[in-house]
C-alpha cells in the first residue's frame, strides 16, 4: 500500500463482526409439495442476519423474505 493508504487506514477504528447468515423456508413452502411447478417456485425464502461485534457485544440482527 502507498503511505496515504496507510495514513487513512490508521485515523479509523477497526470493528471486528462474528456474521451468521441462514436460509430458511416460509410457511408457504410447507404445502408445496401439494402444489404444481410453478406454485412451488413461488415458495417463500426467509434469510436472518446476525452479526455480534467481537469486542463490544453489540448485537445488529435482521430478517428479509
Amino acid at each position: 500500500m502507498s503511505e496515504r493508504a496507510d495514513a487513512s487506514w490508521s485515523n479509523q477504528e477497526l470493528s471486528h463482526y462474528l456474521v451468521c447468515v441462514v436460509e430458511g423456508e416460509g410457511s408457504h413452502a410447507a404445502t408445496a409439495s401439494q402444489e404444481s411447478p410453478s406454485q412451488a417456485a413461488q415458495a417463500d425464502v426467509h434469510i436472518g442476519v446476525v452479526a455480534v461485534e467481537i469486542s463490544t457485544g453489540d448485537v445488529l440482527y435482521g430478517q428479509f423474505r
